[in-house]
């Protein structure tokens, strides 16, 4: 989301400015009367792209920004016709699901000493995960789902 933003570290914007200068970096904006609505930010790496940041302001959640702004993106870069893939990311997000044409199964692999502090942290983990999917069906069941994320999300 917009309020998220771009990374503003130094850091990051120093590298995003270096990326850009070698002709490795894509930014795309929707604005609304002056002011970005929507971002995109992408890396490319030979003839892959990365999408890496994406965001909108909520005040135009209705006019699906997100949709138009990868469409948008997507068009851009097959204009260029240096790139074969634009890789969505981890997740899953909706977008991802309707704009994919393929998917492929990743995972985040910790290795852990064994130790009794390390086994009760994990089983404290899985209990957590746990309780959030029983959390997230009980919503689900009870239609509060949508209406739970659109009060958090302001």
């Amino acid at each position: 989301m917009l309020r998220a933003g771009l990374p503003l570290d130094p850091a990051v914007r120093a590298l995003a400015r270096i990326e850009a200068a070698q002709d490795r970096m894509r930014a795309f904006t929707i604005d609304i009367g002056g002011v970005p609505a929507a971002f995109g930010l992408c890396r490319s790496k030979g003839t892959r792209v990365e999408y890496l940041h994406t965001g909108y302001n909520p005040e135009h959640r209705e006019l699906s920004l997100g949709v138009l702004l990868l469409d948008l993106m997507l068009g851009a870069l097959m204009e260029e016709r240096r790139y074969d893939l634009l890789d969505l990311g981890h997740g899953d997000a909706q977008y991802k699901r309707e704009f994919a044409t393929r998917t492929l199964d990743c995972a985040t692999i910790y290795a852990y000493r064994p130790s009794l502090r390390n086994r009760m942290l994990l089983a404290a983990h899985a209990a957590n995960d746990r309780l959030s999917a029983s959390a997230v069906g009980a919503l689900d069941a009870a239609g509060l789902t949508r209406t739970l994320k659109r009060w958090t999300r302001g």
